[in-house]
C-alpha cells in the first residue's frame, strides 16, 4: 500500500496528489483493520471525464486487497431491484469471506453520477429517489447496510470495509460556471485547458465548492455524506498532455508496423517539434486523456507506415 502512489504515477499521468490522498487512505483504513477498530473509511473521486479516476481505481486490484467492484449504472432503469438484489448477495458473500479470513476489503463503486438525485428536468420540481444511493447513505452514515434487502437477508456491517466511489462532473455545473465566471455564453464542450484550469483554482480556494458541485448530482444529505471525503481531481495541462503523447510515441515506435520484418529494419527518431504536433491535433480538453491517446496512436500508425514505405522504397531502389 505504500507503494501505491508510485505504481500509480508509472501509469497515470497527473494525478500525484490524488494517488498519494488514495495512498493514505488505505494505509489508515489497514492501520486501523489490523487494530480491530471499526469506523468510516471513505474516499470520493470527482473529476472530468478522461483523467484517471477509473485508472487509479484500477490500480486498487494490484494491492492484494479484496475488491467488490460495481457500475453504478447497474442500479438504473427497470432492472434496478435485480442489480441491487445481486449486489447485496455480492457483498454478503464478501463480508462472511471477511469474517473467516480476517482479511480488509474494498467496495468501488464506478460512475456514482450515473444515477443522481438532481436532474436538469428535475432541478425545479420533485427530487428523484434512487434506491441504491438510499443503501450507500446508510452505509456512509452507519457503517451498514439494512435497506433493499430482502426476507432473511441479515443486515450488512461495512464498519471494517473501505468505500471508494468515482464520479463525473456535471457539465451543467460548468456552463454555468464559465458564464458566471467569464460572462461568455460556453458549454462545456467549448471549454479550453485554461478554462478548465481556472475552475479547478476556483474550487481549490472555494472551501464550498464540493458541496456546491455535488449539489447538482445529489440531494443535500447525499451531498452532506459524500463531500468530507471527496478530492477533486485535476484537469489534465499542457505538460501532462506533452508527457501522454511522449510515453506513447515511445512506445508506439517500439510496436513493429504491419510490414513485418522489412518494418524491423526501420528506426524511428522523434523530436520536441512532433510531440507539439500531436499536441495540437490531438487534445480535446473535455474529453481528458482519453480522446488523446485514440487520436494519438492512429497518427502513430500512420506515420510508422509513411516511414516504413519510404524505407522499403529506398531498399528497391538500391
Amino acid at each position: 500500500a505504500y507503494q501505491f502512489r508510485e505504481n500509480a504515477s508509472r501509469v497515470i499521468v497527473g494525478q500525484d496528489r490524488v494517488a498519494q490522498i488514495l495512498e493514505d487512505r488505505i494505509v489508515q483504513y489497514l492501520d486501523s483493520f489490523a487494530t480491530g477498530q471499526r469506523g468510516l473509511h471513505a474516499l470520493h473521486l470527482l473529476g472530468l471525464p478522461g483523467i484517471g479516476k477509473s485508472a487509479l481505481l484500477e490500480q486498487l486490484s494490484q494491492l492484494g486487497i479484496k475488491l467488490v467492484r460495481v457500475d453504478a449504472q447497474r442500479f438504473t432503469g427497470l432492472g434496478t431491484n435485480d442489480a441491487i438484489n445481486s449486489f447485496i448477495d455480492m457483498m454478503d458473500a464478501a463480508l462472511k469471506q471477511q469474517a473467516e479470513t480476517n482479511a480488509p476489503l474494498v467496495l468501488v463503486v464506478e460512475e456514482l453520477d450515473k444515477i443522481p438525485e438532481i436532474t436538469p428536468s428535475s432541478a425545479n420540481g420533485p427530487e428523484t429517489t434512487q434506491p441504491f444511493i438510499g443503501i450507500l447513505n446508510e452505509a456512509l452514515t452507519d457503517g451498514r447496510i439494512s435497506t433493499g434487502r430482502r426476507w432473511g437477508t441479515p443486515v450488512l456491517d461495512l464498519s471494517r470495509t473501505l468505500i471508494v466511489s468515482s464520479m463525473n462532473l456535471s457539465p451543467q455545473f460548468l456552463d454555468d460556471f464559465v458564464k458566471e465566471r467569464f460572462g461568455v455564453d460556453k458549454d462545456f464542450y467549448g471549454m479550453t485547458i485554461e478554462d478548465l484550469a481556472s475552475f479547478h483554482e476556483w474550487v481549490s480556494q472555494n472551501e464550498s465548492a464540493r458541496y456546491r458541485i455535488l449539489s447538482r448530482l445529489f440531494r443535500t444529505n447525499t451531498v452532506g455524506r459524500i463531500a468530507p471525503n471527496a478530492e477533486l481531481l485535476e484537469p489534465l495541462g499542457y505538460d501532462e498532455y506533452r508527457a501522454i503523447i511522449r510515453r506513447l510515441i515511445e512506445q508506439g515506435l517500439r510496436t513493429p508496423t504491419s510490414t513485418g520484418a522489412l518494418a524491423r529494419r526501420v528506426e524511428f527518431e522523434f523530436s520536441d517539434s512532433l510531440v507539439e504536433f500531436f499536441l495540437a491535433r490531438t487534445v480535446f480538453a473535455p474529453s481528458g486523456a482519453r480522446e488523446t491517446v485514440l487520436r494519438t496512436g492512429t497518427l502513430i500508425e500512420q506515420l510508422k507506415g509513411m516511414g516504413s514505405r519510404v524505407q522499403i522504397g529506398s531498399m528497391n531502389s538500391m
